[in-house]
């Protein structure tokens, strides 16, 4: 194997495989012709500390991503080929309220206020001609609004509903 992350989905399960594979005497060998064996305690500490690198830079990976997405959102920049409802491109990557849904959004959170679920907030949405991206509501927009959207550059919906 050339990296330990590519069998192994985190230290826990490397940890329990390996002692599988030992106590069958299987020895797992790297790429770089490095025989890792855990039945002595300098090969179990090189082992996990191999599967704690392996399972870090993954985490790091997606911390730095998303990090990077939440800043690019919180300046009002586009941070997918999709922008979010209630927005409009208005040039370079920038965002900005589109009135019409913006006050959509407000209808919905205001229903949501009032304790209206999903399913029903998107069939109110569809009763009421509110804009939609489609041909109608579905609740998952409806959720995914209340949840995950933001309302201006930097807030999300769901702070203005609690």
């Amino acid at each position: 194997v050339a990296r330990l992350d590519r069998i192994f989905r985190s230290v826990i399960d490397g940890n329990v495989t390996l002692e599988e594979w030992q106590k069958l005497g299987v020895v797992l060998h790297t790429a770089n012709g490095v025989a890792l064996d855990v039945g002595t305690a300098s090969g179990w500490l090189c082992v996990n500390a191999l599967l704690m690198n392996a399972q870090f830079e993954p985490q790091m990976l997606s911390e730095r991503v998303s990090s990077a997405m939440r800043s690019k959102q919180a300046r009002g920049r586009k941070v997918s080929s999709r922008i979010p409802y209630g927005f409009v491109e208005i040039g370079d990557g920038q965002i900005g309220e589109q009135a019409s849904e913006q006050a959509a959004i407000q209808t919905i959170l205001e229903w949501a206020r009032r304790g209206l679920g999903p399913g029903t907030i998107a069939r109110l949405a569809d009763e009421s001609e509110l804009p939609c991206r489609g041909s109608r509501w579905h609740h998952s927009t409806v959720s995914r609004i209340l949840k995950n959207g933001i309302s201006g550059p930097g807030r999300r919906h769901s702070e203005a509903v609690n």
